[in-house]
């Protein structure tokens, strides 16, 4: 089963990204419907919308993430060589004038 602490994580990742994106629109149609425009969304669409978000979007994130727990780990293909090789300096010519940040 799932770790207590990646369990919140799930949940945390299941709610606060769509979380986001409905505050802002249930927002931004807060200040529509305050000026009575006739393009505001519904109550009840937010409505079906919040319900699809905990009916189909919040099980398959938890679903897919017990899933992805219980499936064994990617082993990498290769080794690590241990011997410690240096590397060499670049030359002036493969240097970058600038650099953005």
């Amino acid at each position: 089963m799932v770790r207590h602490d990646c369990a919140w994580n799930i949940f945390g990742v299941a709610m606060f990204f769509p979380g986001q994106i409905f505050g802002v629109f249930f927002l931004l149609d807060l200040m529509l419907w305050g000026k009575s425009a006739s393009n505001a969304v519904p109550f009840l669409t937010l409505f079906a919308l919040v319900g699809l978000w905990f009916c189909v979007s919040l099980p398959l994130v938890l679903i897919g993430a017990v899933f992805g727990y219980k499936r064994r780990q990617i082993e990498p293909p290769l080794r690590v060589n241990p011997v410690v090789r240096a590397i060499p300096e670049q030359q002036w010519y493969l240097r970058p004038p600038m650099y953005s940040a």
